[in-house]
């Protein structure tokens, strides 16, 4: 077999039976593919021949299936016919799931191992979920390709598999999303096992991590476009992409929504409305005006010169069908961490080398 005519992509070619990458599209895009009909994250692979789409989570280790037939035994015969992820079918005897685990602290699943055919490798262990509280009509569940450091070896680590079969000659992958004129939807690129430097404008600067169980690094300061610098934060940024919203410290969050409406209101010469939505608990802003928003330069790492992650509108501004006007994806996160969801690989290229204790991060080229 051509492993270069594989459809996701090979960069590099061992031997006629060994690829030590693998390069999967990503996308970002609004779609009713979790609980809030939000904008996700996700890439898509072949599994048993099947194509499957799976969220792109940095917060987990393991990588999820949905059970087609245990999803359509407590939803609707057919339900996964419109499942735009795509369901697994693994008929009898698989067994309900019997390992619980906890899903963004609120949704308890029941999971257990089955092995697989992906990435052209058979015998990978995903977990099936076979079982959910709330149930799926309250709560969607999704596909999930977990990257987060599994230290345990336990947790049905894609990443270790494919390193242990030898598919991958490293523990690093690389993260990125191109802007483009539209603001619905983005298209980028997931390397697992390696690094893309003909993708991003030089330099490229490596910011520590903080811990080996997650990629937590060092927020030093913010400096709004048109606005004040924000000074001596010093504390821990975590990269969950997973998650949707930029998680402010309360602290930190009643005075930057000031800060990013005064900055957008001198960038357009007139008044930006920024305005609490007591109802949803969000802040919104007109859609026509979104423009305005300023830029925010991110200041990453504690030691030497700080790593800058720049992210302008159309990392934290967002039209979503049901709403009207649009939506600043701030939130208030309990403590004193900051959390960098999914939209901030929007225009930036990111390195992850948990072996290696850093992160790469640099601006994609135009």
């Amino acid at each position: 077999m051509n492993l270069l005519l594989l459809w996701f992509g090979c960069v590099l070619t061992i031997t006629p039976t060994e690829c030590w990458t693998v390069n999967l599209s990503l996308t970002f895009k609004e779609g009713n593919l979790d609980s809030y009909n939000t904008y996700v994250l996700y890439t898509g692979f072949p599994i048993n021949g099947h194509l499957i789409k799976s969220i792109v989570r940095t917060e987990r280790e393991s990588a999820l299936l949905v059970w087609k037939e245990w999803y359509e035994n407590v939803t609707e015969k057919g339900a996964c016919g419109i499942f735009k992820l795509g369901c697994f079918s693994c008929p009898e005897p698989c067994s309900h799931g019997t390992k619980e685990i906890l899903i963004a602290g609120r949704v308890e699943m029941k999971v257990y191992g089955y092995r697989v055919r992906a990435f052209d490798i058979r015998g990978l262990s995903f977990e099936l979920i076979g079982g959910q509280d709330p149930p799926p009509d309250e709560s969607l569940p999704v596909n999930c390709l977990g990257l987060k450091p599994d230290l345990d070896k336990g947790n049905f680590s894609v990443m270790n598999q494919l390193r242990q079969k030898r598919k991958l000659s490293s523990a690093t992958f690389t993260l990125y999303l191109r802007p483009t004129a539209h603001t619905e939807f983005f298209n980028g690129r997931i390397i697992l096992g390696d690094v893309d430097p003909t993708q991003y404008t030089i330099p490229l600067r490596y910011v520590p991590l903080l811990r080996s169980n997650d990629y937590a690094i060092t927020l030093k300061n913010i400096n709004i476009q048109e606005g004040p610098t924000i000074l001596g934060i010093n504390h821990a940024a975590v990269i969950r992409t997973g998650r949707h919203f930029i998680g402010i410290p309360q602290v930190y969050f009643s005075g930057l929504a000031k800060d990013l409406a005064a900055a957008a209101s001198k960038i357009a010469g007139k008044s930006v409305d920024i305005r609490w939505d007591d109802e949803e608990e969000i802040y919104m802003v007109h859609c026509d005006l979104r423009i305005y928003l300023p830029a925010l330069t991110l200041y990453l790492g504690s030691e030497g010169e700080p790593a800058p992650l720049l992210l302008t509108h159309q990392n934290y501004v967002r039209k979503f069908k049901r709403y009207t006007d649009c939506t600043v994806m701030i939130t208030v996160v309990r403590g004193s961490e900051w959390e960098l969801p999914d939209s901030i690989l929007i225009g930036n290229y990111i390195e992850f080398q948990p072996n290696e204790m850093r992160l790469g991060i640099a601006r994609l080229k135009a």
